[in-house]
């Protein structure tokens, strides 16, 4: 049975038996003796050393140094014997390890040498080239796609700081021992670290460069944070409600498949999340404290995930859409002839097909038939309204109207559509059949034309320009793919016209032009003002002063 007492090598307590500890106050008193008036900051470089030198041969927590710990110290550290002070060697005397002597190199920022934080400056010293040239291939890679900022920011957090003189030796590939770290200590650099401290510039760049890691370090933190709220929310939404269902069937995961799709999807998503908490941790305090096996099993668990919620989707999307489909139905009804039609309705999608017959389809999600929308035909005049409809077929998350409603217009043809409803929608898939027609919209509608090729517009706008009467006139019946494109409250994108003749109350600027022409068309007139060219218009037309000549543009 050995005694033990307790000890500090380089700040850190370590517990040793009395025989290991007489030996060691032997070395370290012998190592003192022999470099003489520096024996003091040679002796805690020397100690530094030694608590590394222990930990990484596993002696620390409760383990106790032994004699055998100590024979290792001085093996690797060399005998004082085998060196003496410089006056000693200049006479011939010193015997020491040949001076080209290395070891295995390892990387850390040179920060005594680097202008921010030491990250060209060790990779110079770990690849034996001129800093300058890593400097260099940071700013080409920072012009090129930027990829040097976030290089040397990973290699900033992950790479560690050359703290002590065995670090810094070791970096270089040098043997760290009692003679090695007493030539360190000799040769200190005391000119260059008072020229580095007195430099003006590094102290406002590392400052900058902490405060901007900060910043995205918090952004990192939030969005992480943020992430995870997200995946918690969707376990717990999918675990309550036995996961997904609309109009009373279970939408989704059904089957083992799309179970461990759902799974794999949620894990693959926490571990992003993980990533960018651990990266913001890192940025805000500028050091990375994640162990490598750690990261390493996230990132295996990243790819991992990855390539199964790939594969799986793949194979659920197919049958997940067939699913949402066959959750629809379509039901139509014939009704008696209108020339005209009025549809209001919020998120209501309205699609006007020209056909002989006068009827009205609609396609709607879940078995129970939608309410009647049919509001009355009176004076040529069909009237349907979608507000009445009960929100019952939307449990969550809803993307879509109540009942996922489209409703489609079967006639020969349309004098004039009035749209109501915020978010309503009104377009036609198919070409018209008809040289005309009128449309009337509120401002938070929405009117998507195709296939039609006007020759003459009439834009007018209420007092107030909440309400908008478009006029389409001279309509060509061919068959020409999105010849004209609808927006807001009337927006009007022309690609091909052969003449347009626009007449307006509006007073416009470019930015709110109600004609967007994307090609300049044969002719051109504005309120009965002609104008003969592209450059004729932009030439009349004043963007400081609103007038019915900015209600045109062209590209």
């Amino acid at each position: 049975m050995n005694e033990i007492t307790k000890i500090h090598l380089g700040r850190q307590a370590f517990t040793i038996s009395v025989e290991a500890h007489k030996a060691l106050q032997a070395y370290l008193h012998e190592i003192k003796h022999q470099v003489g008036d520096k024996g003091k900051d040679v002796i805690d470089e020397v100690e530094l050393r030694m608590a590394e030198l222990l930990a990484e041969r596993g002696v620390h927590g409760d383990k106790v140094v032994l004699p055998d710990d100590v024979t290792y110290l001085k093996e690797q550290l060399g005998s004082p014997r085998d060196f003496k002070d410089d006056d000693d060697t200049a006479t011939g005397n010193k015997e020491q390890a040949p001076a080209d002597a290395t070891t295995p190199k390892r990387l850390f920022r040179d920060t005594q040498n680097g202008l921010l934080a030491g990250v060209c400056a060790g990779l110079a010293k770990f690849f034996g080239i001129d800093v300058t040239i890593v400097r260099l291939i940071f700013l080409a890679l920072l012009f090129f796609g930027g990829g040097g900022v976030l290089l040397y920011i990973v290699l900033w957090l992950i790479v560690p700081e050359a703290k002590t003189t065995s670090e810094q030796l070791q970096m270089q590939g040098k043997p760290v021992t009692v003679d090695s770290l007493k030539q360190v200590v000799d040769r200190a650099d005391v000119q260059g670290a008072a020229r580095r401290a007195h430099h003006a510039v590094a102290p406002a760049v590392q400052l900058t460069a902490k405060i901007f890691l900060g910043v995205i370090g918090v952004l990192f933190i939030t969005i992480a944070a943020s992430m995870l709220i997200g995946v918690t929310t969707a376990v717990v939404y999918s675990w309550t409600n036995n996961g997904i269902h609309l109009a009373g069937e279970k939408l989704f995961p059904i089957g083992t498949k799309e179970t461990l799709l759902l799974m794999s999807a949620l894990i693959t998503a926490a571990v992003i999340s993980l990533f960018f908490l651990f990266s913001g941790i890192a940025m805000v305090n500028r050091k990375w404290k994640i162990p490598g096996w750690v990261a390493g099993a996230l990132g295996g668990i990243f790819l991992l995930g990855i390539a199964t919620t790939t594969a799986l989707s793949f194979v659920s999307a197919p049958q997940l859409q067939q699913r949402f489909d066959d959750m629809h139905h379509v039901a139509s009804m014939d009704v008696q002839p209108f020339k005209r039609v009025v549809l209001d309705g919020k998120d209501a999608r309205y699609i006007y097909e020209p056909d002989t017959a006068y009827k009205i389809e609609y396609r709607y999600l879940g078995k129970q038939p939608v309410a009647n929308f049919v509001k009355d035909i009176k004076d040529d005049t069909l009237t349907l309204d979608t507000r009445n409809l009960r929100k019952d077929s939307c449990d969550l998350f809803c993307n879509y109207n109540e009942r996922d409603l489209t409703v489609t217009i079967h006639a020969p043809s349309l004098d004039n559509v009035v749209l109501n409803g915020e978010n309503a929608s009104f377009t036609n898939l198919k070409p018209l059949k008809q040289t005309g027609l009128s449309l009337t919209a509120t401002r938070d509608t929405h009117i998507d034309l195709h296939y039609i090729n006007p020759q003459k517009l009439t834009f007018s706008s209420s007092p107030d320009q909440e309400t908008m009467t478009l006029v389409l006139n001279g309509l060509r019946t061919e068959a020409f793919e999105s010849d004209v494109v609808g927006g807001y409250g009337g927006f009007l994108t022309i690609s091909r016209a052969t003449a347009v003749e626009l007449s307006t109350n509006a007073q416009c600027t470019p930015d709110d032009a109600i004609i967007d022409l994307l090609s300049y068309p044969d002719k051109l007139a504005i309120n009965g003002k002609a104008f003969t060219s592209k450059g004729d218009l932009q030439s009349q037309q004043n963007v400081e002063t609103p007038g019915p000549d900015n209600c045109a543009i062209v590209h």
